[in-house]
């Protein structure tokens, strides 16, 4: 018999809850029916978006009926082009592409965070089997300070997308030069395929390598540190100010909702 899932005061609390809880003790997964998903539009404010429900919560990447369902929206028109250009990228054989979010903009997005490099739970192989996707909902604690900054910051998820300088994982979380080249000159040809892109925040000072192919396409380009873990334990005060420094992109005139 399933847990009875609480009552919450709050969305704050209801994302502490499922940010340590296990949903399948709460949620018989197997039972449930397919519902189809409206994509919400950017130009609704963040108080007029529609909860897109227990698939969009701190580490609902875990269940793996929550990545299917992810995995069954790869061919939607705002995901398409997304997916098409990661399948060029894993020809390339560099180490495993993961797809992007569905839940996120797609090729709509104005805003794209630009991370360094995608962590093992993005993986479908390793000691811990991940998602598969870059993703805010993904089992691991710099996804969930993602999912938490993002909404502190105020920016609808619809209007952006998650990327990585480097866009494949290679078994490793050191960034080799090599790699941060080869990563790098992949960026622009992701920017040609997000029409309505208008501002990049680069995540770390390994993707602020982007910024030099990027400074002449008329964005507004802004940087942050990392959300991770090592972050948080070396520059705690950083750390707690990133969710500042990302809601510049609500500021930025490029940007309205």
């Amino acid at each position: 018999m399933k847990k009875k899932i609480p009552d919450f005061k709050n969305e704050d609390s209801e994302r502490e809850f499922w940010a340590t809880a296990d949903s399948t003790e709460y949620v018989d997964w197997p039972s449930g029916k397919h519902q189809k998903l409206v994509r919400l539009k950017p130009s609704l404010k963040n108080d007029e978006l529609t909860d897109l429900g227990i698939d969009d919560q701190p580490r609902s990447m875990r269940d793996l009926s929550v990545q299917k369902r992810r995995e069954a929206m790869l061919q939607l028109p705002h995901m398409a082009r997304l997916s098409d250009y990661v399948s060029s990228l894993r020809k390339r054989n560099l180490g495993e592409v993961p797809d992007f979010d569905p839940f996120d903009g797609g090729i709509d997005a104005r805003v794209l965070l630009l991370f360094e490099k995608p962590g093992p739970m993005t993986a479908k192989t390793g000691k811990r089997i991940g998602s598969g996707f870059i993703s805010r909902n993904n089992d691991d604690p710099t996804a969930a300070a993602i999912f938490d900054f993002m909404r502190k910051a105020g920016i609808p998820r619809t209007l952006t997308v998650i990327w990585n300088v480097v866009p494949w994982w290679s078994g490793t979380r050191k960034v080799k030069a090599q790699e941060l080249r080869e990563g790098t000159a992949c960026v622009t040809a992701l920017v040609d395929l997000l029409p309505a892109l208008r501002t990049v925040v680069m995540v770390g000072s390994k993707a602020a390598k982007a910024q030099l192919l990027l400074e002449n396409r008329g964005l507004v380009l802004l940087t942050s540190c990392h959300p991770g873990p090592l972050v948080k334990a070396r520059y705690r005060d950083r750390w707690e100010a990133i969710p500042f420094e990302w809601a510049k992109v609500m500021r930025a005139n490029s940007v309205q909702l």
